[in-house]
């Protein structure tokens, strides 16, 4: 994360984080604080998304949704032969 402030400030250009989760958020959020000049858009899809991506950027900087380089896909299949189920890691 210290790599994309330094550059973010030394460069005048947005850096794109890894998709960050609430604590990962929290963390960043801290970091930046210590930098006047610089500011974090989130962004993760949609609304209140578990995982967001963050651009760094100088405060100026107003970010669009493309600039988050996020996809979404549709799973299509044929339901009356599978089903989907969400399965936990153990």
């Amino acid at each position: 994360m210290s790599d994309l402030l330094l550059k973010a400030q030394t460069m005048y250009t947005p850096q794109l984080t890894d998709f960050l989760n609430l604590r990962e958020q929290t963390i960043l959020n801290n970091l930046i604080n210590k930098y006047d000049d610089l500011f974090v858009h989130y962004f993760g899809g949609y609304d209140n998304a578990e995982r967001v991506r963050g651009i760094i950027a100088p405060d100026y900087f107003v970010p669009k949704d493309s600039d988050y380089d996020v996809s979404m896909y549709e799973i299509r299949y044929p339901e009356k032969f599978a089903n989907l189920h969400l399965g936990l890691l153990k």
